[in-house]
């Protein structure tokens, strides 16, 4: 496995073209292996932030991103690529890492379909509900949000405000896809998380940072990254 990063430069002609379609981006981020089977598809994530653009990438073959620095980067920085399993072997369970995470968070409803049939994915809505859907996640991928003394709770100890969880981002993207006279207009919503994990099964969780979690991983999203505490 490799982690890989980009800076891209807002001023080139290209990356404002990746940044009106998320189709644009992932067909560029494809353009750099030559195994590009779905099966094999790299995980994305575009990072804002401190007046820069940072493309994150994990892959199970190593790339050549070089592409994305001639089109669309900073001839100062050529692509970054790290060798990730050395990252995946070193964590345990009990270890606890700094996180972030853009997820397309949905649900299935079975409400006018019919029986038998898969369910609408619907998004799941407010903040509140965003929230939600990653924490009744969590344990399954392999981590959990660790209390905090500071986090805020009902007169019954329900906790409502978690000091270790912030959504620092929502958005929705919507683009087109599809070839001329049969594009499809798409909407995505997106949630950006960060904060503070703890590992409860290293398995779990070194198969989510590879696998990515949820929808929409083709424009941006499930791509959880970590930093050590």
């Amino acid at each position: 496995m490799y982690l890989s990063r980009v800076f891209l430069n807002p001023q080139r002609r290209a990356t404002r073209d990746w940044l009106s379609s998320p189709q644009r981006l992932h067909a560029a981020v494809l353009a750099g292996y030559a195994d590009q089977s779905p099966a094999n598809r790299p995980l994305w994530r575009l990072d804002t932030g401190n007046h820069r653009l940072e493309l994150f990438v994990v892959s199970a073959d190593r790339p050549d991103l070089i592409h994305l620095v001639e089109d669309g980067g900073w001839d100062t920085h050529p692509p970054q690529v790290a060798d990730y399993r050395r990252f995946l072997d070193d964590i345990a369970a009990g270890r606890r890492y700094a996180f972030r995470l853009r997820a397309n968070p949905v649900r299935s409803v079975k409400d006018g379909v019919a029986e038998g049939a898969r369910g609408r994915v619907v998004n799941v809505g407010s903040a509140g509900k965003q929230e939600e859907w990653l924490l009744g996640r969590a344990e399954a991928l392999g981590f959990v949000i660790p209390p905090d003394p500071a986090d805020l709770k009902t007169a019954d100890g329900e906790v409502i405000a978690r000091r270790n969880l912030a959504l620092t981002e929502r958005r929705t993207l919507r683009f087109s896809k599809g070839a001329p006279g049969e594009r499809l207009n798409v909407s995505l919503a997106t949630a950006q998380f960060e904060g503070l994990l703890e590992v409860v099964d290293a398995g779990r969780l070194r198969s989510a940072l590879c696998a990515g979690i949820g929808r929409g991983k083709a424009y941006g999203c499930g791509l959880l990254t970590l930093s050590p505490r």
